[in-house]
């Protein structure tokens, strides 16, 4: 009996001290905000009604509002994102379109070096050029040259003949390129190096300069160098303006 009672006593005791208030408490807490997370979260009926009530206010007024303009606008950018997203395919495009295209079964050294004079008119560094004020400011004409020069180097197993055709830019030395010819079996002269890759991946690295000379290798033109002994020289406007 004397155990039953100090049981006892400690039940009662226990019952009436904070700690069931406390878990009581706790979880009644507990229960509250599960039932408001319930309630306002994404399905709850709280979130249901709010929505309702901002979709009646909202609405209206945003379809009275007049987003023409902005809609203008955002045409406007997209066709500007459009256009530059689009630029490196369309070089790719373009430089393609030049190798594959047909070409004449012979070229002469002034056809080499007018495709030389564009390209060094449109892609010569400014960095040191003067610029003529004169009437619109344009940057000074830039001197390019294109020189025939015997190759004496033969290779040991092979007769052939070789010519360098040196293009020059006293301005742009990175515009200088030298292109090696043959003279193959049949007496007639072609490109034998001197130009990149035809690999896709290298094709947008190339200029157009490169792609035209590319497209008179791989279709096997004629080089006729009767015209070049004398070499060539021009002054060339650049197409770049200062201030642009």
């Amino acid at each position: 009996m004397e155990l039953e009672s100090r049981v006892i006593n400690k039940v009662t005791e226990f019952l009436r001290s904070e700690f069931i208030e406390k878990k009581v408490e706790a979880s009644l807490e507990q229960a509250v905000d599960k039932a408001l997370a319930d309630l306002t979260g994404g399905w709850g009926e709280v979130t249901k009604i709010v929505k309702k009530e901002i979709e009646q206010a909202m609405v209206p007024v945003i379809e009275r509002h007049d987003y023409g303009q902005y809609v203008l606008k955002l045409d406007a950018v997209l066709t500007e994102v459009l256009k530059q997203a689009a630029l490196p395919s369309n070089e790719i495009l373009t430089k393609f379109k030049t190798i594959a295209a047909p070409v004449a079964g012979v070229a002469s050294i002034d056809d080499l070096f007018q495709q030389y004079c564009k390209h060094v008119s449109k892609n010569v560094s400014t960095s040191n050029l003067k610029i003529d004020y004169d009437d619109t400011p344009a940057y000074e004409a830039v001197k390019v040259s294109v020189d025939m020069v015997e190759d004496e180097d033969r290779y040991s197993f092979s007769n052939s003949e070789y010519i360098n055709l040196e293009f020059r830019c006293d301005e742009d030395k990175e515009m200088n390129i030298d292109i090696k010819l043959y003279k193959s079996y049949n007496g007639t002269w072609k490109i034998l190096n001197g130009i990149k890759s035809a690999e896709i991946g290298s094709i947008s690295r190339l200029s157009e300069f490169e792609a035209f000379l590319l497209s008179l290798d791989m279709n096997f033109v004629e080089i006729d160098i009767s015209d070049g002994e004398d070499g060539y020289e021009e002054w060339v406007d650049v197409e770049e303006l200062p201030y642009e």
